[in-house]
């Protein structure tokens, strides 16, 4: 039993990695959503999936993970006809009393797409499109508990390199929290330390611990290594920046002629502040609240930059079902094997959307891409046998 979980989440693993390299023709809304542990309690909520309205489709929904058998389905195909751009199904998840390991567990809403009139055996295994829903059900941890992560902005020489980390308190006690960061060059040589201030944070609390360092170094890459400090507790977080470089800039994200309810048309303003065009640059847009859970994700056209050049690129955003409130827009911008990202305060009003920029950072190269494309190969073969195994089972349960 516990070798068959094992091999359903490796599956699933496999089919979110494929998907996060797939460009599909179906979307899901929310991607991810966060739900409080209540012993014994239940919770109603509404995924939304959209198509191109091209051509009518059925959409098979199935669920997986470690808490699927607490996730039920209001129905287990959505039927989206011609002219139609999405349907909706509904999903409780009737919480045990008896769920004591503290921490997130997760289960997943697969939807997988199959033209109108075809089933999966007359379409092929290639020709299935399928997006996921993450549910993830939050237990708390006892007395102090939190958790981080962390942002990294680079700069040019003599610039100012920015640190954030949004930290949550997921324990049952009040904390006192801070962070030093350690700068370290090519050789690994410790070349500076900063420190954040304390905050405090009461249970189910987020804030941010942020900090800067000025740049007078030589251009290159370097390594960051954050370590969070509470309750004679600490977390350890490492990642890479570059001083000089490749570097486009996100300036800024502007919206008009919005009535919520209605999609959102976002216009990201960015700049090429390096001496040469770069070509293909595109974006990955996540939609979220202050807590982490997902109303959207959304990935753009690509765009080239001239030399010193600026662009804009267009993302949507369906605001149907949102409240009026804050939202956070975490852009990841990816060009010439690089990122810069970027987190944008979104304030939703009933006939605007007002942004500001909190910080934004750029991230190493992303590694060589055969490599990758060999992995995706293997995956899909992976993903299509966890296809075939779905269907043999759904069918043999029916029988």
């Amino acid at each position: 039993m516990k070798q068959n979980k094992i091999a359903k989440m490796m599956m699933i693993l496999l089919v979110l990695t494929i998907l996060a390299n797939t460009v599909c023709a179906v979307g899901i809304s929310p991607a991810r959503k966060y739900i409080d542990y209540v012993s014994g309690g239940s919770e109603t909520n509404t995924l939304r999936v959209f198509t191109d309205g091209e051509s009518a489709v059925n959409v098979i929904v199935h669920v997986q993970g470690d808490i699927s058998e607490y996730i039920e389905l209001e129905k287990d195909t959505i039927n989206i006809p011609a002219g139609q751009k999405q349907g909706e199904i509904k999903y409780t998840i009737n919480m045990p009393k008896d769920l004591k390991k503290p921490g997130i567990h997760e289960g997943y809403i697969i939807a997988f797409e199959v033209p109108e009139g075809k089933d999966i055996n007359e379409v092929g295994i290639g020709a299935v499109i399928a997006v996921s829903s993450a549910v993830k059900l939050r237990v708390p941890y006892p007395d102090e508990y939190a958790e981080a992560s962390f942002y990294v902005e680079g700069a040019e020489q003599g610039g100012n390199v920015g640190f954030l980390m949004p930290v949550f308190n997921y324990g049952t006690k009040d904390i006192e929290i801070y962070a030093k960061i350690e700068i370290y060059g090519a050789t690994y040589e410790k070349i500076a330390e900063v420190y954040t201030d304390t905050l405090k944070l009461k249970p189910k609390e987020e804030g941010k611990l942020q900090t800067g360092w000025k740049a007078d170094v030589n251009q290159g890459v370097y390594r960051v290594v954050a370590t969070v400090y509470y309750a004679n507790k600490s977390i350890t977080l490492e990642d890479e920046f570059n001083v000089g470089s490749i570097y486009v800039k996100i300036l800024g994200v502007s919206i008009d002629d919005f009535v919520l309810g209605e999609i959102a048309q976002f216009d990201i303003l960015m700049e090429n502040i390096w001496g040469d065009q770069i070509n293909g640059v595109y974006a990955d847009i996540v939609f979220k609240d202050e807590v982490g859970n997902e109303y959207g994700r959304f990935k753009t056209a690509e765009k080239d930059l001239e030399k010193y050049g600026t662009g804009t690129l267009n993302a949507y955003w369906d605001t149907k079902g949102l409240s009026v409130g804050e939202y956070y827009m975490d852009i990841t911008l990816n060009y010439a094997g690089k990122t810069t990202k970027e987190l944008i305060k979104t304030f939703v009003n009933l006939d605007s959307i007002t942004t500001s920029k909190i910080m934004g950072n750029v991230v190493r190269g992303k590694g060589d891409s055969n490599i990758n494309n060999l992995i995706i190969v293997s995956l899909i073969v992976l993903v299509g046998i966890n296809v075939l195994w779905l269907f043999y089972f759904k069918k043999r349960k029916r029988s």
